[in-house]
């Protein structure tokens, strides 16, 4: 129990009566200052003590009330800490929920963000199937090209096939006759139910009336006045006569000039009423609107001028023009066989005949050409061109004329072998075989027969006599008539070389002969004028739009290179633009890519010679010069020539330290024979060594030695697949390497350095079907390192070509940056040859086309040029295909087989 307070202690203790202790001392009030306790009286002890007492009692009381307080205070902290609790736990609650929102709408964003990519990722795989389309499309126009190519490669192929077929055809025959005398020798049996005739190409000619028909090999059927003629029998289902025999002139290619795409009539009307109209005539306009129209585009044209304006276009042009320019442009407007109709009016008319004007124009038409002409010129001036060509010449030459004009001639689908080789004797015997000429002979079979016929005549001759028909015909005839039937065959052989005889005439010498450039240019623009150009070329080893620019000037000279499309092109015109956009500060990139972007390498390789010649300065380092970076690297592989190209990137392989094994492996291998002959050459000639020593100074081993080999053996290129040879080589490359301990690599080198890749491929094949699996799975467990790298480089090039060069495209521009020297050497050096094929391929492998992958991986001017490479690439006609040929034994016989 706690003590009383100190006042009430202190009074109590000071009323309470004394009483007598053990000791005797009295309590007093408490001890004198300086007195001994033990002698006080113990009343004063008493107090003293109750007065220490009472103070402990004040300080526990205090301790009481400080206990009491603290209590309060914690209760209070508690209270403070668990009211700060659930604020934080009310805090807490709000973020998490403020945070589940924000989550919710992250999630939402990115969602939106996923639909997004797939729209952005569906509409490029649109894009993709656009630019397929796209591809399809400029295919389906170019697939009659194709068409006629291989038709006129299979009527190569069947030419050569000729002489065993007639040999067939006769043994059929012999074998007939025997089989009607043994079924007349056995009673009882009707010969005429027997069907023993053989298979024709083409059912005999139809005996005139009044002429004794054919010799059946049935006489008895033949003598029989009911018996009625008996139809050849029938080619087998699904074979043409055109299928078996071929032997037209179709173009290979499409002409040089195209429709033009966004053609509008009455826009290019008032286009060209401007440039009529201005003060001076804008011969410009009126080339680039001429000259890139079809002819059926420029009648559209004269049609919605005449509406608009009411008056004809032709007059107006030409009253606007002058010269060479006005005589093209007259036979532009005009339809064709107007035109040809006026050029021979105008060879007849007056004094004198311009004989070569009729021979070119009437010996080289087709029927339906001929026939055209003929009506065109009745209308236009009022009589016959029967009449006026036979007022104006005379003679065998009047009647080979007149019977062209007549347009008897036989289509080409009508061939017949026996025909043939009686129309052979026939014209031996009107020429070689007899004293003087029959010259109706020749006029007959010359001018009635087919070209595809002829043709077939012509090599029938050439077994009779030792010589062929022209040089008949050069010593059998004279003059005129002699010209024409010279003209006439070799049309029939080739229109293209007759052609391209013409031109080279009407250019070579002092002065040209612009009637007949502008005849032949003007009328075949639109039909095979490039294959015209190609023969041209490969007759008189230059380009037939460089020697056009060389002999003509002006306006003249850009309407018939407008003519020739795309290809058409003015080397020194060129030359200009390119020293104008390379010249001062800077460069113009657009006109460089314009210009660089849609020529062929050839052509690019005449700028350079024109530029040079022109300005005295090397194109190539001018460019180097004026341009950086992989742009510079881009426009200086257009301009060197391919040979000099690939030297510098064999040179950038080899030096230095290390060596770029990719680089030298793809080159290497890609190169054909006659190309490598070329690249040895330019290396030398520019570094001062062999390529052999430079590349084996560089490499060593095995691999060392495949591309020595594959540097200095010229590999045939055109040696045709042996099928014995093949297994012969299969079964020797199984021994060297997998059937044996070790590889034998020597043999690996010699078998792939010196083959074609059409003899590779047998090899391979053969391998596969000997021992079960792909020739390269023995590579990769034979071989190693880089020689095995370069054999299945030349493995995938046997393959497939075009694949592999579109999976080198693909890694130069896969993962981060761009591998631009590889992607430039592959862009450019396939440009001319297969670049429209690895396109395909490369769409085919990757699911995307190459302009995306392009547009993706380069910028600016460099992407620009790569692009019009692409294109210029997709617009080029394909390079005929070249069947690969198997010979193999049959019976002991030597067979070809495609």
């Amino acid at each position: 129990q706690a003590p009383p307070s100190n006042s009430m202690a202190h009074q109590a203790y000071r009323t309470a009566p004394v009483k007598q202790g053990a000791a005797g001392a009295a309590p007093g009030p408490g001890l004198a200052a300086g007195k001994d306790p033990a002698n006080a009286p113990i009343s004063m002890i008493l107090e003293t003590e109750l007065h220490e007492a009472s103070l402990d009692s004040t300080l526990e009381g205090k301790l009481l009330s400080l206990v009491t307080m603290m209590a309060d205070q914690r209760d209070t902290v508690m209270m403070l800490t668990e009211n700060q609790r659930r604020i934080d736990q009310l805090r807490t609650e709000a973020l998490s929920g403020d945070r589940r929102a924000v989550e919710e709408k992250f999630l939402q964003f990115e969602a939106q963000v996923d639909d997004h990519i797939k729209s952005v990722r569906i509409l490029r795989q649109q894009q993709d199937h656009v630019l397929r389309l796209m591809d399809i499309a400029e295919k389906v126009k170019e697939q009659d090209n194709c068409i006629r190519r291989f038709c006129e490669m299979q009527r190569g192929f069947m030419q050569s096939l000729q002489p065993s077929l007639l040999m067939q055809t006769e043994a059929m025959r012999a074998l007939q006759a025997s089989q009607t005398n043994l079924m007349r020798s056995v009673g009882g049996v009707d010969v005429k139910s027997l069907d023993v005739q053989p298979w024709r190409l083409v059912p005999p000619p139809t005996a005139k009336a009044g002429e004794k028909g054919a010799a059946s090999a049935d006489d008895d059927a033949a003598g029989d006045p009911e018996s009625k003629p008996k139809e050849a029998p029938k080619m087998p289902e699904g074979f043409r006569q055109a299928d078996v025999i071929h032997l037209s002139n179709q173009p290979t290619q499409l002409g040089g000039l195209r429709p033009y795409p966004r053609h509008n009539p009455d826009e290019d009307a008032q286009a060209i009423n401007r440039a009529l109209t201005s003060f001076f005539c804008d011969n410009g306009t009126i080339t680039t609107l001429i000259g890139s129209r079809t002819r059926e585009q420029r009648q559209s044209l004269a049609q919605a001028f005449d509406r608009a304006y009411s008056k004809p276009l032709a007059p107006v042009v030409l009253k606007k023009t002058r010269g060479n320019f006005r005589t093209l442009l007259a036979a532009l407007l005009e339809p064709e066989a107007v035109s040809l109709a006026r050029e021979l009016n105008k060879a007849i008319k007056g004094l004198g005949t311009n004989d070569t004007v009729l021979i070119e124009i009437l010996c080289t038409l087709t029927t339906d050409e001929l026939v055209a002409v003929r009506t065109e010129y009745a209308v236009v001036f009022g009589h016959s061109l029967e009449a006026d060509v036979t007022s104006d010449t005379s003679g065998s030459y009047q009647k080979l004329l007149i019977a062209l004009i007549k347009g008897n001639r036989e289509p080409d689908s009508i061939v017949d072998p026996d025909r043939a080789k009686g129309d052979a004797t026939a014209l031996y015997k009107a020429g070689e075989g007899r004293a003087g000429t029959d010259e109706g002979v020749f006029i007959e079979i010359l001018t009635r027969r087919s070209f595809a016929h002829l043709r077939l005549v012509f090599d029938h001759y050439r077994k009779l006599e030792d010589y062929d028909i022209e040089s008949s015909i050069l010593r059998e005839t004279s003059s005129d008539f002699k010209t024409a039937l010279l003209v006439i065959v070799k049309t029939a052989k080739s229109r293209w070389h007759v052609w391209a005889e013409m031109l080279h005439s009407a250019m070579k010498g002092a002065g040209t002969r612009d009637s007949t450039l502008i005849r032949i240019v003007a009328a075949r623009a639109e039909v095979d004028l490039y294959d015209i150009a190609a023969v041209y070329r490969a007759e008189y080893g230059t380009a037939l739009e460089q020697r056009i620019c060389d002999d003509t000037s002006g306006w003249y000279r850009k309407l018939l290179m407008e003519l020739f499309g795309d290809r058409g092109f003015d080397p020194r015109h060129d030359a200009k633009k390119l020293q104008g956009a390379l010249r001062g500060i800077g460069h113009n990139a657009a006109t460089i890519n314009k210009v660089l972007g849609r020529r062929t390498g050839p052509q690019r390789q005449t700028i350079c010679s024109s530029f040079e010649a022109i300005y005295k300065k090397d194109l190539v380092q001018t460019l180097h010069s004026k341009l950086t970076g992989d742009y510079m690297h881009l426009c200086e592989a257009l301009v060197l020539s391919p040979a000099v190209y690939k030297a510098r990137e064999l040179n950038r392989a080899i030096k230095g330290l290390g060596t770029n094994d990719t680089l030298l492996i793809e080159i290497l291998c890609t190169s054909s024979g006659y190309d490598m002959r070329a690249v040895r050459e330019a290396y030398e000639k520019m570094f001062g060594q062999p390529l052999s020593a430079a590349v084996r100074g560089d490499t060593s081993g095995s691999y060392g030695k495949l591309l020595v080999a594959l540097v200095e053996v010229e590999r045939d290129d055109k040696q045709p697949a042996t099928a014995a040879l093949a297994a012969e080589q299969a079964a020797r490359l199984h021994k060297a390497g997998e059937g044996r301990w070790g590889t034998d690599e020597d043999y690996f080198i010699e078998v792939v350095s010196r083959h074609s890749y059409a003899h590779l491929k047998a090899v391979f094949d053969e391998y596969e079907k000997l021992y079960g699996h792909a020739f390269e799975k023995a590579v990769r467990s034979e071989t190693s390192f880089n020689f095995k790298n370069t054999l299945l480089t030349i493995a995938s090039l046997v393959r497939s070509r075009t694949d592999y060069f579109a999976r080198r495209l693909e890694a130069s521009m896969k993962g981060l940056g761009t591998r631009d020297l590889d992607l430039i050497r592959i862009m450019v050096t396939r440009a001319d040859v297969d670049l429209r094929e690895i396109n395909d391929a490369f769409f085919r492998l990757t699911q995307r086309s190459l302009e995306t992958a392009i547009r993706a991986d380069t910028s600016k001017a460099y992407r620009d040029l790569l692009l019009r490479i692409l294109e210029q690439a997709r617009r080029t006609p394909p390079q005929p295909v070249e069947k690969a040929t198997v010979i193999v034994k049959e019976g002991g016989t030597a067979v070809v087989k495609d």
